[in-house]
């Protein structure tokens, strides 16, 4: 049965499972959220762009010039699945951009540069160049990547991970810049999963940028993608991969306190490990979404005081505060959801207690 066995009748035993039910195959889908703009610099997030923006300006002036592409700083070189939006941060500076070797000025490049970058894009390469200061885009395409066979190296670490034996190094000789690239955001995910506490939010994070890059040619990468923002409570991030009909939409809107119209559940063809208690916890807020509110009692029984006192994971301990707060106001026990409520330290889910401390207070 174990890992090859795809699909499972009994929830109970797909919430114990240590490995996740996730559709590989590639669907085109909109997002179901208006878009967020993330500070790539802290964790604030804006509505619109000229708020960021502005943002940056006030708060991070340091930075003499700055790219971004899709939302997120480019260093040095970048990889994407396709140029959505480019927008060029110069303070004070009137040199024009050169883009792959043609000079634009400053009027023309400030109208639009992702129209410009977009027009000016060779094979799939672009160079954007500020006096000095180059950056180098690499815009990916589906020929650049041979799904299947990543899609076996991905499931041979999948199961070498369930089994906790070593993930092997690959020979990369066989694979691609891309390919190893995407491989390589995986080979930290897996890591990750394994590794001592100390060692796990660096692997994350790589995965995170890595695997970036591959969200719109990978299935399985945005699965990751997903993953990893919930992990960490990153609510913002989350939102802005969600898709209609997806288990991971009903978890956005357990974090913000809306109830699910319907809830998902995971199927599909392949699998993908991940950390056992971290599928507990996914199966746990699905659970609360559908209401199976005797499922989540059973889920919150191992977790008493003394243990969520113990618990390394302060993202994994606000979640299971979270869920006892939400079940002692469900069931009127105000005073047991302020204490569990006063417990989280998670930032994005302060205006949450602050509202149901107000609301106490006028009772």
């Amino acid at each position: 049965m174990g890992f090859v066995k795809y699909f499972e009748d009994d929830q109970r035993i797909i919430g114990e499972r240590k490995y996740f039910h996730s559709t590989f195959e590639l669907l085109e889908r909109p997002n179901v959220y208006p878009p967020i703009f993330d500070c790539p610099y802290c964790n604030l997030s804006f509505s619109d762009k000229p708020k960021l923006f502005d943002h940056i300006v006030k708060h991070h002036s340091t930075v003499s010039r700055m790219l971004i592409l899709n939302q997120q700083v480019v260093q040095n070189v970048a990889h994407v699945g396709k140029i959505e939006s480019l927008v060029l941060i110069r303070y004070n500076l009137t040199e024009p951009v050169k883009i792959n070797g043609e000079v634009f000025p400053c009027s023309e490049q400030n109208s639009d540069i992702t129209a410009l970058a977009q027009k000016s894009l060779r094979s799939n390469k672009l160079e954007i160049q500020i006096g000095e200061r180059v950056w180098k885009i690499v815009v990916l395409r589906s020929e650049d990547i041979n799904l299947p066979k990543l899609e076996t190296v991905i499931t041979e670490w999948s199961m070498e991970t369930q089994n906790h034996h070593p993930i092997r190094k690959w020979d990369k000789s066989g694979f691609n810049t891309f390919e190893s690239r995407c491989l390589g955001g995986f080979f930290n995910y897996f890591i990750a999963c394994n590794a001592e506490p100390v060692f796990k939010t660096a692997r994350y994070e790589d995965a995170l940028q890595l695997l970036s890059e591959f969200e719109q040619f990978v299935p399985a990468a945005n699965v990751i993608l997903k993953l990893i923002a919930f992990k960490f409570n990153w609510v913002d991030k989350l939102r802005s991969l969600c898709c209609e009909a997806d288990p991971f939409a009903n978890i956005y809107e357990f974090f913000v306190g809306a109830n699910s119209d319907k809830v998902y559940s995971f199927s599909g063809d392949k699998e993908i490990y991940i950390e056992d208690d971290l599928g507990k916890s996914v199966q746990a807020i699905l659970d609360y979404q559908s209401q199976n509110y005797n499922r989540v009692d059973e889920y919150l029984r191992g977790f008493g005081q003394e243990t969520l006192q113990n618990m390394q994971d302060d993202n994994a301990r606000d979640r299971i505060y979270l869920l006892k707060a939400r079940l002692a106001t469900n069931r009127g026990r105000l005073h047991d959801a302020r204490k569990y409520y006063d417990e989280i330290k998670t930032p994005f889910f302060e205006a949450e207690r602050e509202k149901f401390v107000k609301n106490m207070r006028t009772e």
